[in-house]
């Protein structure tokens, strides 16, 4: 039923550009909480059309190691499922230079965590992981993650679209924001252009972010 919605735009988004470099933890997380209100506003009349019931994350900020219900992290950006919150990492710019390069970079990933919050209310988080793991093949089970993954990047492509108006977010903005997906390809992270890893080539993370860029249809992605 999620796919058949829209995504509303635009959407009212009061929050700011952040410099995540010189930002402390506080501002991060003041940030991002005022980011989950936005992605909320974007999301719950699609969730709700869908006959189900959106959820609002907080976001924890932490340094190199953070362990949650969903295991031990190192430096990046995550949702967990079985505490349903987000969690993201103060050194992430230093593993991940675009989102320290481009001003929108920070909401991007953050968008993109929503959508795994997004899969996880509407069934498709554990539907795809039951798919993958239930196949007994490795190879079957990276397919699945790559689609969530990408999935993510379109749902958040389909965020900023929303929100763009209200952020001023315009056309010259899309080469950086179209480098933070490239950056955490498999290929971009590895330096292996042959990888068949768990979150999708730089091409594909492009690809379905722009979809998501391009159209309010939640079927699109």
């Amino acid at each position: 039923p999620f796919y058949g919605q829209t995504a509303p735009a635009p959407v009212r988004c009061d929050t700011e550009p952040i410099d995540v470099g010189t930002a402390s933890d506080a501002q991060l997380e003041q940030h991002f909480n005022g980011a989950m209100e936005c992605l909320v506003r974007v999301w719950e009349p699609p969730v709700t059309g869908a006959g189900l019931v959106i959820v609002r994350p907080s976001v924890t900020i932490y340094g190199s190691k953070m362990t949650t219900k969903c295991g031990t992290s190192g430096v990046n950006a995550f949702y967990c499922a079985a505490d349903q919150q987000v969690y993201y990492s103060n050194r992430l710019d230093d593993e991940l230079p675009v989102v320290a390069q481009d001003r929108w970079a920070a909401d991007v990933v953050i968008a993109h965590e929503f959508g795994h919050a997004l899969q996880a209310r509407t069934g498709i988080l554990i539907s795809a992981k039951a798919l993958g793991q239930n196949s007994n093949d490795e190879q079957t089970d990276l397919l699945y993650s790559r689609r969530l993954e990408t999935q993510a990047d379109c749902f958040s492509g389909m965020y900023i679209r929303s929100v763009s108006q209200s952020l001023g977010i315009d056309q010259s903005d899309l080469s950086g924001i179209e480098d933070t997906y490239k950056a955490v390809g498999d290929d971009s992270v590895t330096g292996d252009s042959t990888i068949l890893g768990n979150h999708g080539l730089a091409r594909s993370r492009v690809y379905w972010g722009d979809a998501g860029l391009g159209s309010g249809n939640v079927g699109a992605c």
